[in-house]
C-alpha cells in the first residue's frame, strides 16, 4: 500500500511548472490543470497531487514519480518509458491506452479507473492493487509481479503471456478470453474467477467443454 503521502505546499502554475526534461517538481498540486501532449525526460517528481489534470497524450521517459496522486484525472493515451511509479494512488481517472512499459510500479493503488488498453508489458510490478478497474484488452506481456492483487476488474481479452505473477490475486474479476492463461500458475483465483476462466483454460488445452443448454 502507498505511504501516507505530505500535502502539497502549493498550487502549480503554468508554464513554470510544466512537466519538461530534466525538471525536479515536488509538492505541488496540478489542480484543474491542462498539461495534454507533455514530454519530459529524466523528470522528478515528488508528493504532487493531480486533481481533474490533464495529461493526455503525454510522454515520460527515464523519470520517476513518488508519492502522487491523481484523481479525476485525464491519463488517455499517456506513455511512459524505463520510468518508475512509486508509493501512489490513482483514482477514477481516465487511462484508456495508458501504458507504462520497461519500467517500475510499487505500492500504487488504481481504483475505480477505465483503464483498457493500457500496457504494463516488461514492467516490474511489486505491492501493486487494480481495485474495480476497467482493464479489457489489457497488456501485461512479460511482466514481473509481486504481490499483485486484482479485485472487482474486468479483465476480458487481457493479455498475460509471459507473465511472472508471483503471489498474485484475483477476486471478483471478469478474466474472459484472457491471452497467456498458461500464465497465471502461481496465482490465487477465486472460485467465481475460476468458473469464468473454465471456457479459456479448456481452450489452451485443446479441451473441448459441453455446456449443454447452458451454451
Amino acid at each position: 500500500m502507498p505511504r501516507r503521502q505530505q500535502m502539497p505546499t502549493r498550487a502549480a502554475s503554468s508554464p513554470a511548472d510544466d512537466l519538461a526534461d530534466e525538471g525536479a517538481y515536488q509538492g505541488l498540486a496540478y489542480e484543474d490543470y491542462a498539461m495534454p501532449w507533455m514530454s519530459a525526460e529524466l523528470a522528478e517528481v515528488a508528493q504532487c497531487r493531480f486533481v481533474k489534470a490533464d495529461l493526455s497524450g503525454g510522454r515520460l521517459h527515464r523519470s520517476h514519480l513518488t508519492a502522487c496522486s491523481f484523481a479525476e484525472s485525464d491519463l488517455a493515451n499517456f506513455q511512459a518509458t524505463d520510468s518508475s511509479l512509486k508509493a501512489s494512488e490513482i483514482g477514477l481517472t481516465r487511462m484508456t491506452g495508458f501504458g507504462w512499459v520497461n519500467g517500475v510500479l510499487e505500492d500504487v493503488t488504481v481504483t475505480g479507473c477505465r483503464a483498457n488498453l493500457s500496457s504494463f508489458r516488461f514492467s516490474r510490478l511489486k505491492r501493486v492493487t487494480f481495485r474495480d478497474c476497467v482493464l479489457s484488452q489489457a497488456d501485461f506481456q512479460n511482466a514481473k509481479t509481486s504481490e499483485v492483487r486484482f479485485e472487482r476488474c474486468d479483465l476480458t481479452s487481457a493479455q498475460f503471456s509471459g507473465v511472472e505473477l508471483g503471489g498474485a490475486v484475483f477476486d471478483g474479476c471478469t478474466p474472459t478470453d484472457i491471452g497467456g492463461v498458461a500464465s497465471l500458475a502461481g496465482a490465487t483465483v477465486s472460485g467465481h474467477d475460476l468458473f469464468s476462466l473454465t471456457r479459456t483454460l479448456a481452450a489452451a488445452l485443446g479441451i473441448r467443454v459441453d455446456f449443454g443448454d447452458a451454451g
